[in-house]
């Protein structure tokens, strides 16, 4: 006699069912500008040209402050917050004041990316790479203010109550 294979019916899962810790969060947007500051350590470490290592540094560390703001900004803050020292407060001056001083060092950095444009010694196109952190700088600020300006709450209450059809 053979043992039968029962399975069980399906049915969908309800809220208690599903965990915040399933739920995936997306991408950790944190990353990127981590992983596109190792385009410059070449030119770091090996460029004989002090212009260029300098140069190098300062992309470097837009970045990672860049990946800093990213990570140390909250998420889920009410309409109407500002990116700006606002959202440190009580904080240190460094932090207060990271956003406006990473923005004038991304654009320091954009701007002595045209230097390169037409320098010897240096592969052509090479220059595109100083414009990263500039770009990788603005589309984060712009992507924080927008996430900052939407009204969770509001969203919350035009949810659907019902799962399934």
């Amino acid at each position: 006699m053979s043992s039968a294979k029962l399975r069980k019916a399906f049915r969908y899962p309800t809220e208690e069912d599903i965990s915040d810790d399933e739920i995936p969060g997306g991408l950790d947007e944190e990353v990127i500008p981590l992983i596109s500051a190792t385009v410059f350590l070449p030119s770091l470490l090996t460029s004989p040209s002090s212009q260029t290592r300098l140069t190098s540094l300062l992309a470097i560390s837009s970045l990672l402050c860049t990946a800093y703001i990213l990570f140390s900004l909250p998420n889920g803050k009410p309409a109407n917050v500002r990116i700006d020292s606002a959202t440190f407060d009580g904080q240190e001056p460094i932090r207060r004041y990271l956003t406006y001083l990473n923005g004038g060092l991304s654009i320091l950095v954009g701007l002595n990316a045209f230097r390169f444009r037409n320098k010897e010694g240096v592969h052509d196109g090479f220059w595109l790479f100083f414009v990263l952190p500039s770009a990788m700088f603005f589309i984060v600020v712009l992507a924080k203010r927008t996430m900052l300006s939407v009204d969770i709450e509001g969203l919350e209450k035009l949810k659907y109550p019902y799962k399934g059809a």
